[in-house]
């Protein structure tokens, strides 16, 4: 799943049939390549802030996420699991989204446009990167990561090689 598509996603509790809001920010533990919860939001607020925001939930206590609706079996035991949980440096989303891209030899690919990760283990797949406006964007595969710094991202000097583009979207 693009990472794009998760901001605003229904949250639905399975136990009641309730929608209990919806996605709004996602946490990403760097170390382990991997999507480790979700902060759920049940409104913006007039300048456009989260309103009354409920419980973070941990990824693995998520029942199902689709493209329509995350869902969970219950609320209180997925904010549970979020609390009780040792992650690595957690880092969210839009904190990533704009970070430079740097090949290991010192090339400017651009910037992190959007993570792809799975949508059962929620394991990061595929790096995003934008490098311009009406330029076409690049998919980076995981294993061509070197390093998440906090300043950039770096990526092997083989990615201009072997990876193909996609168009910009």
């Amino acid at each position: 799943m693009n990472s794009k598509d998760t901001r605003g996603l229904k949250v639905v509790s399975i136990a009641d049939g309730t929608q209990i809001g919806t996605v709004d920010e996602v946490y990403l533990d760097l170390a382990a390549k991997q999507v480790v919860g979700f902060t759920i939001t049940q409104g913006r607020g007039p300048f456009g802030g989260a309103l009354d925001n409920a419980p973070t939930v941990a990824a693995s206590a998520v029942h199902a996420l689709g493209h329509d609706a995350l869902t969970l079996d219950d609320v209180t035991a997925a904010h549970a699991a979020w609390v009780d949980a040792a992650y690595g440096p957690l880092e969210t989303l839009d904190a990533l989204v704009g970070r430079k891209v740097i090949t290991e030899g010192g090339t400017d690919v651009g910037t992190i446009a959007a993570l792809e990760f799975d949508e059962q283990t929620f394991a990061l797949t595929t790096v995003e990167v934008s490098p311009g406006l009406f330029r076409t964007k690049t998919h980076i595969p995981l294993d061509h990561l070197v390093r998440f710094g906090p300043d950039v991202l770096v990526v092997s000097e083989t990615l201009a090689a072997s990876e193909p583009s996609t168009p910009a979207g």
